[in-house]
């Protein structure tokens, strides 16, 4: 399982995520008073961002925490055919939005919460913690209203610009900070 280390020096936040004894990524950011909070955005869904999924975790975590609330939006992919119409399945019971494909040998499966961006987030708390950072994400308002699920055809791997990467983190359900330490690493605050 994945451990989570937190050592604060001078103002500046560093946490480590370490799998079996390595450090498989570490953020440092300013320390803040934060005021976001959401059961959606929480360090478990960084386990399921592809950059490692510890031994033990399956990837079907990915959608399973959306129908669960632990996670605004998710997806999984098989070459299984047979376990991608299981899956999709055990999806069309849960009543979320959902996408599927199956195609050129090989199936996924989007999952996200109902509701609007504005209804699943406090996002005056979430432009607030980070406009503490130094960062503007104002944008956010002008996008409350659209229903999550409109993302679910999104390009999450190439993303284009911090507007992407601030929002992708939050669909994602990835925790503030550890965006926020992208953004200070890629010279954007």
């Amino acid at each position: 399982m994945v451990e989570v280390i937190h050592k604060e020096k001078k103002g500046m936040i560093t946490k480590k995520y370490v799998v079996n004894g390595h450090t498989v990524r570490k953020y440092k950011f300013p320390k803040i008073e934060t005021e976001f909070a959401s059961p959606m955005v929480n360090d478990y869904n960084m386990n399921l961002c592809d950059g490692w999924i510890p031994n033990g975790i399956e990837r079907i975590e990915c959608i399973t925490r959306v129908h669960t609330g632990d996670k605004p939006m998710g997806f999984y992919s098989t070459r299984d055919k047979d376990h991608y119409e299981k899956v999709l399945f055990q999806v069309e019971d849960w009543d979320l939005p959902y996408v599927a494909e199956f195609k050129d040998g090989r199936g996924e499966i989007g999952v996200s919460r109902p509701g609007t961006l504005g209804e699943n987030f406090d996002l005056k708390a979430l432009v607030r913690d980070y406009a503490k950072y130094g960062s503007d994400q104002s944008w956010l308002f002008n996008i409350r209203d659209e229903e999550l699920e409109v993302w679910l055809g999104m390009d999450y791997a190439n993303l284009k610009d911090a507007e992407d990467l601030v929002f992708v983190g939050l669909l994602l359900g990835y925790p503030v900070e550890t965006t926020v330490a992208i953004l200070i690493e890629d010279g954007e605050i």
